[in-house]
């Protein structure tokens, strides 16, 4: 089992870098994102299998 973290300024920022890892592992098992916010930025946690 994998972690990948992503982090961005906005919420469509942080949605466009989860897009594009899915985009660019498609052949990855992706088995859970946990999304945060907090002041001035989100993250996604990405638990993922290859």
């Amino acid at each position: 089992m994998k972690v990948k973290i992503l982090d961005a300024m906005s919420a469509g920022g942080l949605e466009k870098k989860i897009n594009q890892f899915i985009t660019e592992n498609e052949h990855v098992e992706i088995k859970n994102i946990q999304i945060t916010a907090g002041f001035g930025s989100t993250s996604a946690l990405i638990v993922y299998e290859q």
